[in-house]
């Protein structure tokens, strides 16, 4: 019995259109810190995404190790040597890639110029300037869980 955790990011999202430089970085942060508290509540021993190294601006291994301090849980990545195409073409054969395939906030978020080597003192400040320690709090609170 499957079981999937949604939390609305779109008031952190809304929020970080305001900021420019690093905001896709601040924005991964975010969904870690979110992803490690649902980990602390189901008693998961860590984290998987789907990163596959400088597939977009935030998965440069330099901001991938300023998103992954935010967390003290393993962040495991098992594609992230595997090419995009690469990936796409398996998730078709699997039968998964429509359902991986939603309206996300990195179509409508990404700067114009990409910042692909933020820092984490950086992306503190944004965190710090817009409260989003209070703002993910919020979201997680308004979970939904539905059965897959």
């Amino acid at each position: 019995n499957w079981e999937a955790v949604i939390v609305d990011m779109e008031e952190i999202n809304r929020r970080l259109m305001d900021k420019g430089r690093g905001r896709m970085v601040v924005q991964r942060r975010s969904m870690f810190r979110i992803a490690e508290k649902v980990a602390d509540i189901r008693k998961l021993e860590g984290l998987v995404t789907g990163e596959s190294m400088s597939q977009k601006s935030s998965q440069t291994a330099r901001n991938m190790a300023t998103t992954s301090i935010t967390t003290s849980v393993p962040i495991h990545r098992p594609l992230l040597g595997e090419s995009k195409n690469r990936i796409t073409e398996q998730a078709r054969r699997l039968g998964t890639f429509e359902d991986a395939t939603i309206d996300s906030a990195c179509s409508s978020m990404a700067p114009d110029h990409a910042a692909t080597r933020f820092n984490p003192r950086d992306a503190r400040r944004i965190e710090e300037d817009l409260e989003l320690e209070d703002l993910e709090e919020e979201a997680f609170s308004d979970r939904s869980i539905i059965s897959l």
